[in-house]
């Protein structure tokens, strides 16, 4: 199970991915995000598994971030993560730190 917390404006996502997780996780990462007043920052660094739940994630804390108009960015993504966000054609879209886009 993921964990969320947040450490200099930092939110950090640590644990193993479960979909069934999902819906909680999106609640506790956009709480988190809304809480800090700078750029939104996300490290997946420490996340176990991926799956296209959690790029669907991603898709909607971008969303969320356009709407509170702020600008997200993902770090940490494990290689699983970036060919699956790949595969999609969406590296051009979501903002990650990640030199492999």
């Amino acid at each position: 199970m993921i964990n969320c917390s947040c450490v200099d404006s930092v939110v950090i996502l640590k644990g193993e991915y479960f979909p069934e997780q999902l819906n909680s996780l999106q609640n506790e990462i956009f709480k988190l995000c809304l809480e800090s007043s700078e750029e939104w920052r996300v490290d997946l660094g420490e996340v176990i598994g991926s799956g296209s739940g959690l790029v669907a994630l991603l898709l909607s804390c971008m969303r969320l971030a356009d709407e509170k108009d702020r600008k997200i960015v993902f770090f940490g993504l494990s290689p699983q993560l970036v060919g699956l966000i790949q595969l999609s054609n969406l590296e051009s879209i979501i903002h990650s730190e990640q030199s492999e886009f």
